[in-house]
């Protein structure tokens, strides 16, 4: 029984997500029990199946699936109407979109709960390297403690972590304070997988970290990497829709109710957790992790992830180093593709005309892109206007946009107010945003300054609380957006992001 209540537990709320709020689509159940739900449980195959195996066991089936949708309802997943419909609220629906199973998030949810503030504050500004190293290892260790990996009230686990990290091999007491399983000692494959992965993004080769023991293998450790970072992803969203502003108090999960500023401490993390999870796949430091960027379809050469550590290694690691066409700089960058194939030299000329022209590049295929998405628009010339322009003619193409778009927005930098942001954008059912354009010409990048300097200008005119965006054209420098992990009041937005959107 236990086993199945794990299993009906999330296989009523995946029934529950698809069925009850897509496709403008609500679920009436027929009493307070479900009997509707329960009669597309117990009639799917996996019922049919267990009625002509196990009678017995089938007729618990109902009892079951009232306990996961009761469940479901305390946890905050799904709302429970007065005419007894079910609806997913924004935490389940994420949830659901994550794959997770409800027990994780529920665990993970308690544990951000108690540990979020505590999180926040590792993402301070000034960028403490120790701090976000530590940052990383928590999450990690929260993300490899959840039922996903353990077997956890008769249910199993659905992935696995490499088995010979259950051995005692990494000391977790430095971080015991701030872990999720308080009692890691006893079963320390949480934590010694956690270590594992953080050397992962730090650098570490695969060869070295197949030393931690003698039956670990790549394989196993290429695995659990992908599965972390499927987990960082679902984290994400998870956070983000049980701390979103917009969301009514009564419709966030009962732990976070009326926690305004642990509501605001959680805001800060999905964006960090998100680039922990770019750095898991691509098992690079935070410093040299722009440089994935280079790779394209079509490109002569590539960087592997061995090119861009020994890059780094050198004290190669921003844009204006690698293409420097110094004989110092050639001698380098030859040195890292020794053994490229035609030739060396051929590999390290494309990385220093890539580097060159990567965020020209960027622009173009974000343009093709908007033009192509926009081929049944009226006012297609917008977009060649949008990526073409720079300054007050950046602004002017910006405004007809919004107005194009219907979208209210305000001019604050009317040129009687010393030092205003630039805009005030309304959006319905959204509280506002304040919006600052910076743009430079040719291809040179906002820096930290220019990309943060609306924080100061809001707060000066009135905006202290309002959530502020940088729209940086033609891009910003790859140093900025760790600079700014710890706000959790700025995003900084390159022009050609938006032909994503």
């Amino acid at each position: 029984p236990g086993e199945l209540h794990g299993q009906a537990y999330v296989a009523i709320f995946i029934m529950i997500f698809q069925y009850v709020n897509c496709r403008g689509k609500q679920l009436s159940l027929m009493n307070a029990h479900g009997f509707r739900v329960k009669k597309l449980v117990c009639t799917s195959f996996s019922g049919l199946r267990e009625e002509d195996h196990n009678l017995k066991n089938f007729n618990n089936w109902p009892a079951l699936v009232d306990k996961a949708i009761n469940a479901l309802i305390e946890s905050s997943m799904v709302a429970e109407m007065m005419d007894k419909r079910l609806l997913a609220t924004p935490f389940g629906k994420a949830v659901a979109h994550s794959g997770f199973k409800p027990q994780s998030a529920v665990i993970l949810l308690e544990y951000f709960a108690r540990k979020g503030q505590v999180l926040a504050g590792l993402l301070g500004y000034p960028v403490d390297h120790n701090n976000i190293a530590r940052f990383a290892y928590l999450i990690f260790a929260a993300s490899f403690s959840t039922p996903e990996f353990h077997a956890f009230s008769g249910s199993q686990q659905s992935r696995f972590l490499p088995w010979p990290l259950r051995d005692q091999i990494y000391d977790a007491s430095s971080y015991a304070d701030d872990l999720l399983e308080v009692n890691w000692y006893a079963d320390p494959i949480s934590t010694n997988s956690a270590q594992v992965a953080l050397d992962w993004i730090n650098g570490a080769k695969l060869i070295d970290q197949e030393k931690v023991h003698s039956s670990l293998r790549a394989g196993m450790l290429l695995d659990m990497y992908r599965n972390l970072g499927w987990v960082l992803q679902g984290i994400v969203s998870i956070i983000s829709a049980a701390s979103d502003s917009r969301i009514p108090d009564p419709l966030r999960p009962l732990i976070l109710r009326g926690q305004a500023d642990l509501l605001s401490s959680l805001r800060k993390l999905p964006r960090a957790i998100a680039r922990l999870s770019f750095r898991v796949s691509s098992g690079l430091p935070d410093d040299v992790l722009w440089m994935n960027a280079l790779n394209q379809t079509g490109e002569q050469f590539r960087l592997s992830r061995e090119d861009i550590l020994c890059l780094r290694k050198n004290g190669f690691t921003r844009p204006e180093q690698l293409m420097l066409g110094t004989p110092d700089s050639d001698k380098v960058r030859c040195k890292v593709f020794a053994k490229a194939k035609p030739t060396p030299t051929l590999k390290a000329n494309w990385l220093r005309d890539r580097s060159r022209t990567w965020k020209a590049h960027e622009r173009m295929r974000a343009a093709e892109r908007h033009r192509e998405r926009a081929k049944g628009c009226r006012e297609v010339t917008l977009i060649d206007e949008f990526y073409v322009n720079r300054g007050v003619g950046f602004e002017a193409v910006f405004e007809k946009i919004l107005a194009h778009l219907g979208v209210e927005f305000e001019r604050l930098d009317d040129n009687s107010k010393t030092g205003a942001p630039d805009y005030l954008i309304k959006l319905k059912n959204s509280p506002p945003l304040i919006f600052e354009l910076k743009s430079r010409q040719g291809d040179n990048l906002i820096n930290y300054n220019g990309a943060t300097e609306v924080l100061a200008a809001s707060e000066i005119h009135g905006h202290r609380n309002t959530f502020c965006i940088t729209l940086c054209h033609p891009g910003v420098d790859p140093s900025v957006p760790l600079a700014i992990t710890g706000s959790g009041r700025l995003s900084v937005v390159e022009a050609n992001d938006l032909a994503a959107r």
